[in-house]
């Protein structure tokens, strides 16, 4: 597996993913603009990546999701 590193859907997936990483519950993310909320586009993929980032790190928790 390999990650598309200067991939603007990698970075933009696993960004959506740190924040859920750090704030689970909280959906609004606030490190872009004024904030956003981000369950404007859908949330589960975001949250696994999440999830198996507490074991594997961020960028091989999305290539596990991705694969």
């Amino acid at each position: 597996m390999q990650l598309p590193a200067n991939s603007y859907d990698a970075n933009f997936h696993i960004f959506f993913a740190s924040h859920y990483a750090q704030h689970w519950f909280n959906p609004w993310n606030e490190k872009w603009f004024a904030g956003f909320s981000q369950t404007t586009y859908p949330p589960l993929t975001h949250q696994w990546i999440a999830l198996i980032s507490n074991v594997t790190g961020l960028e091989a928790a999305y290539m596990i999701v991705s694969y």
